[in-house]
């Protein structure tokens, strides 16, 4: 189930999106429900959110009891009733902790004391393990994610809470 803001059917960005979706992984179209209702994620066990609003998107009716919402949104677009509920599991790997009760105190960077943005973490981990090849360009895999977890755990990275 993929949700965009707009209709699939009326939004020529949202079928360009999901044509190259297509075209770059092994996703069966016949599997694939693209979508601008948020409803119909209560049937998904597992829902991942990034977007770029600063709204709340994401609400309680819109989920099924004791599905995984991994949210990469900085802010969190997540109500926080859910974010609090024990109805669901809410993971925000938008933000990541710093090892060390270290700190990036700066006015670019307006965070609680020990967090930064997990993309900058990502960038941070791989410059301290001397790894020269990129995260950002590229296939997803699971053994990248697998990996970059590994070296961050190994730096002392942690998120929130642990995904399981």
């Amino acid at each position: 189930t993929l949700v965009y803001k707009e209709a699939f059917d009326t939004s020529p960005r949202f079928q360009a999106a999901v044509d190259e979706l297509l075209a770059s992984s092994r996703i069966d179209r016949s599997k694939l429900h693209p979508t601008a209702d948020f409803n119909d994620l209560k049937r998904c066990d597992i829902i991942v959110l990034g977007t770029n609003s600063t709204q709340e998107l994401l609400q309680p009716e819109h989920l099924k009891r004791g599905c995984l919402v991994v949210d990469i949104s900085v802010p969190s677009n997540v109500s926080r009733v859910v974010r609090s509920s024990k109805d669901y599991v809410y993971v925000s790997a938008g933000l990541a902790k710093l090892p060390n009760n270290q700190k990036i105190d700066h006015s670019w960077l307006p965070l609680l004391s020990g967090d930064c943005f997990a993309c900058l973490a990502e960038t941070i981990v791989l410059g301290l393990s001397n790894f020269e090849s990129s995260f950002s360009l590229g296939d997803l895999s699971v053994e990248r994610v697998q990996l970059i977890r590994q070296l961050a755990k190994q730096r002392g990275f942690t998120i929130n809470r642990e995904i399981l």
